[in-house]
């Protein structure tokens, strides 16, 4: 939910993360509608076209960020890091991550692999968010998921390509000294005082069952 990523990067960034790292960012507009404390700066990490055409897009607006904002056009499977870097990324100041709608399309060890990344450039008091835990919507194993959907006369492998079995990402990232905790989509609706009906009546019970994530790196920790 977007409301729910907006607090968790603001409350991050009031806490005192003055880097803001959106991961296939996409046509993410963070920079520009957020209320963004004093010396916060987001890098939006995605496909170089895909940042041109948001560029043209929010340019023809006249639209202007609201905080310092860097674009990094690099892919997330190339040497992200160093591009990140080049484009002023402090890995020793505290960043709010994002990847949102992200990690449920990569594989096992893609996901491991995109985790190492990210900690590797965290600094201590750092936070992560993300919108799944490791399991499908519907509370089945991915790969029953992936079964289900090979079943079916379309060709659905690149539709599948994340629904394999993996370790938990609450579970990994406390496996490497984060704290941890995990929201369902129920909850976050109750939070927020909302309630789907008409046309999204039928997909309440899969959203109820999704799980969003939220960890941080806490100031004590040694590696």
């Amino acid at each position: 939910m977007t409301r729910h990523y907006d607090d968790a990067l603001l409350a991050a960034a009031q806490s005192g993360a003055t880097q803001v790292v959106l991961l296939a960012g996409g046509l993410d507009t963070r920079a520009y509608r957020l209320d963004w404390p004093a010396g916060v700066t987001v890098f939006e990490i995605d496909y170089p076209e895909l940042l041109e055409f948001k560029d043209g897009v929010l340019a023809s607006m006249g639209a202007i960020p609201r905080t310092a904002r860097r674009q990094v056009a690099t892919f997330l499977s190339g040497p992200w890091q160093s591009d990140l870097t080049a484009a002023g990324f402090d890995p020793d100041l505290p960043t709010a991550w994002l990847a949102e709608a992200l990690i449920s399309h990569l594989p096992g060890p893609s996901h491991d692999a995109l985790f190492e990344r990210i900690i590797e450039m965290s600094a201590l008091g750092s936070t992560i968010a993300t919108d799944t835990d490791g399991i499908s919507p519907s509370g089945q194993s991915w790969a029953d998921v992936r079964d289900a959907l090979a079943a079916e006369a379309f060709n659905a492998s690149e539709l599948t390509r994340g629904y394999e079995e993996r370790t938990r990402s609450s579970e990994w990232l406390s496996g490497h000294g984060w704290l941890a905790k995990t929201i369902t989509g129920r909850e976050l609706a109750d939070r927020y005082g909302l309630e789907p009906d008409g046309a999204l009546a039928p997909y309440v019970d899969e959203f109820d069952a999704r799980r969003f994530l939220t960890a941080t790196l806490p100031v004590s920790y040694l590696h």
